[in-house]
């Protein structure tokens, strides 16, 4: 597939708490819509097929940063974000493979599928945070609900314990926090879903899913 560009809109409401003098914690609660296009300016060569995509879908931020609750800029906050959405997907022109092609169509419905997000918030004014990040998202063909649910449940648990760890190092160590939070929850996840290339539902037998890799830089606004 042709490397694509993406348009995407983020809703949510943002919660922000001091959990130590000069740590910040945020949270973020978000609906999302994407338009995912090689229509947005990219150029493919002759051997790489255009696609389109929609993407609609619910995810959650979290991260720790440097700053202060009662003047939130400037800050930075550094960022783990995880979701679930639904996509998509056309192929613009022709495809000369049958089997690719006959494979492709089966994305012509809205299928389900997770992401993962690292970023980094650079809070400029109290209204104006500008945004780096690094999402890697996956669509399944189809949603096997049981072998998902285990595979999220093994995932969540090693999450949960890095949770529990990274809390006792806000408690030991409160300015490592952020960086270990980033460190730690991101590569958990870059892990996870290297695992789920071949199997989307690692570690349960399931077909290989459609894996989208985005570098993202944006402007969020805050009311």
């Amino acid at each position: 597939l042709a490397n694509p560009r993406t348009f995407e809109l983020k809703l949510g409401g943002v919660r922000i708490e001091e959990p130590s003098d000069g740590i910040i914690e945020m949270r973020n609660n978000y609906f999302t819509l994407a338009s995912v296009t090689n229509e947005l300016g990219s150029k493919s060569n002759g051997s790489e097929i255009n696609t389109d995509l929609w993407r609609f879908g619910f995810g959650m931020d979290k991260g720790y940063g440097y700053g202060s609750k009662e003047s939130p800029a400037p800050s930075v906050i550094l960022q783990h974000s995880s979701g679930v959405h639904w996509s998509k997907l056309r192929v613009k022109g022709p495809v000369s493979s049958l089997a690719d092609s006959a494979l492709l169509s089966l994305y012509d419905a809205f299928r389900f599928g997770t992401k993962t997000e690292a970023g980094v918030s650079f809070r400029v004014t109290p209204l104006v945070c500008i945004y780096a990040g690094y999402e890697r998202s996956a669509i399944f063909r189809r949603h096997l609900v049981w072998q998902w649910v285990g595979s999220v449940a093994l995932e969540g648990s090693a999450q949960w314990a890095l949770d529990k760890f990274i809390d006792r190092v806000m408690d030991a160590s409160p300015t490592a926090a952020p960086v270990v939070y980033f460190l730690l929850k991101n590569g958990l996840s870059y892990g996870v879903y290297q695992l789920r290339k071949e199997k989307m539902n690692f570690p349960f037998s399931s077909e290989a899913p459609i894996m989208n890799d985005t570098f993202k830089i944006g402007v969020t606004f805050i009311f």
